[in-house]
C-alpha cells in the first residue's frame, strides 16, 4: 500500500498531500483482499474521483483502489504515523 499511497499522490498533480490518505488492504471474500484509500473529509470528492481516474488509467489491477472512505482525520500514533490496525478497522467496517 505504501508504494500505491505514493502513485495516487503524484496522479493528483499536487491536489493531495500524502498525510491526507491511507491505503489499506481488507478482507475480501472473491479476491483475497482489496485495496481500500481512506482519506481525511478535508479532500473534496471530485479531487479524489478524478485523481483515481487518471491513476486507474495506467495502474495495473491488483493495485486498483475498490473503495474510498472519508474521515474526520487520519488516526496516527504520537509520532505521526498513520495507525494501521485502527485504519484497516475502520476501512473494513465502512466497505463491509
Amino acid at each position: 500500500p505504501g508504494q500505491v499511497l505514493a502513485e495516487i499522490v503524484v496522479a493528483s498533480a499536487g491536489g493531495i498531500h500524502e498525510r491526507q490518505l491511507a491505503v489499506v488492504a481488507v478482507d475480501d471474500a472473491r479476491a483475497g483482499k482489496r485495496l481500500v484509500l481512506v482519506h481525511e473529509g478535508s479532500v473534496p470528492a471530485a479531487t479524489i474521483g478524478s485523481t483515481l481516474l487518471s491513476y486507474h488509467a495506467w495502474c495495473p489491477g491488483f493495485r486498483r483502489i475498490s473503495a474510498t472512505v472519508a474521515v474526520d482525520q487520519i488516526p496516527r500514533s504520537p509520532l505521526g504515523k498513520p495507525l494501521a490496525s485502527e485504519l484497516s478497522r475502520i476501512a473494513a467496517e465502512a466497505v463491509n
